[in-house]
């Protein structure tokens, strides 16, 4: 299991995943209670503009409601880290993963994937044959 986890820690397409999942999560936690504070002002402007008391109770029983379903979704993370930590008996491998999703570390690793490429290419026997009918 540490060898699979020390690779995908070292390669650059995993970590700009986890690079991108990290900025993706932080526009939703910028968006959800901008959309949350928007939805439940329309819902109580559309009361009062209609001036029902019934509709009223309803509106306050869905408001609470999105605002338990929002404040359940910023203990997303939370909830995720704490069974990383559980799952890792170091709190070191999958950490790494999460520390190295930065542009530098994806920048380097991507340079050294190239030159182990090119020292494979490099390394690799001429496996060609050469054409002896033109002769």
């Amino acid at each position: 299991m540490y060898f699979l986890i020390e690779n995908l820690c070292n390669n650059s397409t995993f970590l700009k995943i986890i690079m991108f999942l990290s900025s993706l999560l932080k526009i939703i936690f910028i968006i959800v209670p901008i959309g949350l504070i928007v939805m439940i002002s329309i819902d109580f402007a559309k009361n009062v503009i209609a001036g029902k008391e019934d509709d009223m109770k309803k509106n306050v029983s869905i408001a609470l409601k999105r605002i338990l379903m929002t404040s359940v979704m910023f203990f997303i993370p939370v909830i995720v880290e704490f069974v990383i930590m559980f799952l890792d008996e170091n709190n070191v491998e999958f950490t790494e993963c999460f520390t190295n999703a930065n542009a530098e570390k994806i920048a380097e690793l991507e340079d050294l994937e190239d030159r182990n490429e090119d020292e494979e290419i490099e390394n690799r026997v001429d496996t060609t044959v050469p054409d002896i009918s033109e002769q």
